[in-house]
This record gives structure tokens, sequence and C-alpha cells, in this order.
């Protein structure tokens, strides 16, 4: 009985190994243009959806399958998306450091309607002149 129970014991645990090592790691950090950490970014594996969040020092780590081509996707708000595709050994960490590109949003022109200033609950006045 006890021999049954060792030898059950050394094929569960076997087992575990196995399993973990078709298991690879992905980890970094994500920074914007200017060299600036990103706190909370998405960086994904765009075919199952799984990923994690950056810190916020920009640092991100989770796991990903082994020996199969992973596209991975980085996504932050004002962010430029970028796409990168890796393939890992078995139990290899991978360090991936990305940079991603901050959005400009201008406007090309504006018009100002009316210059009164409204006295009304929940209304903010805004010089649009005024604004960089």
């Amino acid at each position: 009985m006890l021999q049954k129970r060792v030898l059950l014991s050394i094929v569960l645990l076997l087992s575990f190994v196995c399993a973990f090592a078709q298991r690879a790691v992905v980890a970094g950090i994500v920074r914007d243009d200017k060299g600036k950490a990103i706190d909370q970014a998405l960086v994904a594996d765009e075919v199952s959806g799984q990923g994690a969040y950056t810190n916020a020092k920009g640092y991100y780590m989770f796991e990903v399958p082994a020996g199969k081509q992973v596209s991975l996707a980085y996504f932050a708000q004002s962010c430029e998306t970028v796409h990168k595709s890796i393939k890992l050994e078995p139990g290899e960490t991978r360090t991936m450091d990305v940079t991603l590109v901050r959005k400009t949003n201008e406007l090309s022109s504006y018009t100002v309607k009316d210059q009164r200033r409204r006295a009304e609950a929940g209304n903010v006045y805004l010089d649009i002149r005024k604004v960089d």
C-alpha cells in the first residue's frame, strides 16, 4: 500500500513538472517615447487574450505557451499600439522592453460663437484661445 502511494506521488510530481515546462515567460518594461515608464499599459497575447498590466514602473510579466508563435500587442491610452511576434522554448524567460509612441491630437481650427459667460450651475468657462 505504501509503495503504491509513493509511486503515485512520483507520477503526479513528474506530471506537474512536465506541464510546467510547456510554458515560457515574457517580461519587460513599457516606456513612452520620452523614456518615461507607462503605468497600466496592457500587454496581451492577441490570440488567447491573456496578458498583464504594467505596474507604476512600467514592468510586466506573464506566461505564454512555449513552442508556438505568439503575437503580443502593447496597448496604452493615447499611444500607438505595437505588435511583436515571438516563439519561446519551454521554460525560457524573454525580456522584451518596448517603447510606445504618444499620439497627438491637434485641432485644425476653432470658432468662438459667443463671448458671454454663463452663470448656470454645472457650466465651466474655458477660454479656448488660452489653451496650449
